[in-house]
């Protein structure tokens, strides 16, 4: 728990620290708080992926960087210190509750879950350690060397710095720094929404993207790159609002960096907006007595070749690769993922986005006919296929980067919060009317945030009365007994060694991340160029655990110069299932014989049955 903190506290300073300072500087320009934080993040990524393109990521680099672009900021903001008053507006207190709901749920269960839900995070993780390890932003060194991997950087040379800083494990670090940017993410939505009706309809945004189950889906799925990229794209939509308005120069390069900082982001991200910036076009149509089309010419030329100028380093430094991408695991629309729209937002804000289109269209502001229209391509590209049929003709198949399924499911989190916030306000302003409807909602929303934190702390209990009710969610794939086995394979062992972990699905594959040594069975990426003689290493190692005993085992071991083997608690403690925070049951491969029967290990450590074995040549 206290490292956690300790990683929240360390981004809170790091982090939010250049954009109070830009709002200092800034704000008799317009610009608002939680956008400036968003603004100093966006200068932070660019600022980290630029000097890790050219010479690599180093942990004293970003701190030189970070505390020189405070006293930079500092300077300009001196003036405006004195003049600090309190940045939060009067809320009722039902809205004070419904806040504190938000908040923790949201950054509540990274104090609770032993490691991130589900397998993203184990693949986001190794690129951590490997970025901290080696320096390198496009190299599994020193781990898996001969693998590449294509990805926008940010997110880990930030995982790899804060991980430096507080000595947190990496998963910890994970924890506390996304769980924080889930937040981040509802305060930009919240602040987008203000330039389309006020407070009022901002207020509403934000509460639409909190209470859609797309987001908190997408922060328990362990998706955090993309909240970082939803983040840091609702900075770039603020920003670019700005730019068309006041036609500034100085505007029209904060968009530019802001822009280049999703690309840095987050890949997916970028694919969003660029479908978006297509819809320019059509937004046009409607906002034409407020803007010219010259003018919205030039915002979309100038502002997309700054961002492409601002993020050369790392398009130059990894061009080469762009030739070695293949995607092993293409994906394709499916019309289902129609129904994901809907089921994943919550149904409800897809509903209130419904009713809020006719709002939307009457109010012509740019960002209500955008949101429109930008689900347009969204339903396209994920359900309908029409274009992805055409792309697999080409030679290239552009499309094949793309990720339906999670267009339906991460791209649709702004425009929906936005359109829902349209259909929200009216109810709201309705209920502000009534005082015995916010007297119940007030006592309505007690209870909730009662209930929340009892579930918090009794999740497991929780976990395990709803395991007969609850779709098969993976849940946390790593027991706090495994975790500590792999810490102390991190402490104990020499930092060249090689791990062969669990190989069923997911289950052992923390080992890498939290140990930091090379490991046989890793989260496999899409993006990774390379990988194939380690995947096919996968498909023979598996006979170790069915049954280690055998010659084939034990050649197999010496082969590949095994050097520990690890075993989750899974394998030994059949009867844990119901004090463990998942869904549903791990893949248990069928043992032929047990590893106490084999001579050639000697059991290293035991935290109730999460073991490492020792092996002996």
């Amino acid at each position: 728990m206290m490292s956690i903190l300790s990683v929240m506290f360390a981004s809170c300073v790091l982090f939010v620290t250049p954009g109070i300072l830009i709002h200092l500087s800034l704000k008799e320009r317009g610009y608002h708080l939680v956008p400036c934080i968003g603004i100093g993040l966006s200068l932070v990524v660019v600022l980290y992926s630029t000097v890790a393109s050219v010479i690599g990521y180093s942990y004293y680099l970003q701190m030189g960087m970070t505390i020189g672009l405070d006293i930079v900021l500092l300077f300009l903001a001196r003036h405006q210190i004195s003049n600090i008053k309190s940045w939060t507006n009067r809320l009722d207190n039902w809205q004070w509750l419904l806040l504190a709901l938000i908040v923790l749920v949201y950054v509540g269960p990274a104090f609770v879950i032993p490691v991130p839900f589900d397998t993203d995070a184990q693949g986001f993780g190794l690129l951590i350690a490997s970025v901290r390890a080696s320096g390198s932003i496009t190299s599994l060194a020193p781990f898996y060397p001969e693998i590449g991997w294509y990805y926008s950087p940010a997110f880990f040379l930030i995982g790899a710095q804060l991980a430096d800083i507080t000595d947190a494990g990496i998963h910890e670090v994970m924890l506390g720094f996304s769980h924080l940017l889930s937040v981040g993410v509802i305060a930009a939505i919240g602040y987008l929404g203000m330039l389309m009706g006020g407070r009022k309809t901002g207020w509403w945004a934000g509460v639409a993207s909190a209470i859609g189950l797309s987001l908190y889906t997408t922060l328990m799925d362990s998706a955090y790159t993309n909240l970082l990229g939803l983040w840091l794209t609702a900075t770039f939509l603020w920003i670019l609002d700005k730019v068309i308005r006041n036609k500034s120069g100085f505007d029209l390069v904060i968009a530019g960096g802001c822009l280049s900082a999703v690309l840095l982001g987050h890949p997916d991200s970028i694919i969003h907006l660029v479908l978006a910036y297509f819809c320019f076009y059509i937004t046009v149509v409607f906002v034409r007595p407020k803007v010219s089309i010259k003018e919205y010419i030039r915002i979309m030329i100038l502002v997309p070749v700054l961002g492409v100028v601002i993020s050369a380093p790392w398009l130059l430094s990894t061009f080469s690769m762009l030739g070695q991408i293949s995607v092993h695991e293409r994906q394709s629309p499916q019309l289902h993922h129609l129904l994901w729209v809907l089921t994943v937002n919550g149904g409800l804000v897809p509903l209130f986005a419904l009713i809020g289109i006719w709002w939307s269209v009457r109010s012509r502001h740019w960002l209500d006919i955008w949101s429109i229209s930008w689900l347009v391509p969204i339903v396209e590209i994920s359900s309908l296929g029409n274009l992805d049929a055409l792309s697999r003709r080409t030679l290239i198949d552009p499309m094949q980067i793309f990720y339906p399924f999670g267009m339906a499911w991460h791209a649709t989190i702004i425009p929906l919060a936005l359109l829902a916030s349209r259909g929200l306000e009216p109810l709201g302003d309705w209920i502000a009317g009534k005082k015995l409807w916010k007297e119940w909602l007030t006592g309505f929303l007690s209870i909730m945030l009662l209930l929340a934190g009892i579930g918090l702390i009794m999740s497991k209990s929780v976990v395990s009365w709803t395991r007969a009710y609850v779709p098969r969610i993976t849940g946390s794939v790593a027991t706090s007994a495994d975790v500590r086995a792999y810490q102390w394979l991190g402490d104990n062992s020499p930092s060249d060694s090689k791990v062969l972990n669990y190989p069923g699905r997911y289950e052992g594959q923390w080992a890498t991340v939290i140990s930091e040594r090379t490991s046989v069975y890793i989260r496999d990426q899409l993006f990774y160029i390379g990988a194939e003689d380690l995947r096919n290493l996968q498909k023979n190692m598996a006979v170790v655990f069915l049954d280690p005993v055998s010659d084939e085992a034990y050649d197999l071991i010496v082969r590949h110069e095994i050097d520990y083997i690890v075993v989750p608690q899974w394998l030994n403690v059949s009867d844990i299932d119901q004090t463990q925070l998942r869904w549903n049951e791990p893949d248990k491969l069928p043992q032929v014989t047990s590893f106490e029967d084999a001579s050639y290990l000697d059991l290293a450590a035991n935290f109730d049955g999460a073991q490492v074995w020792r092996v002996k040549y």
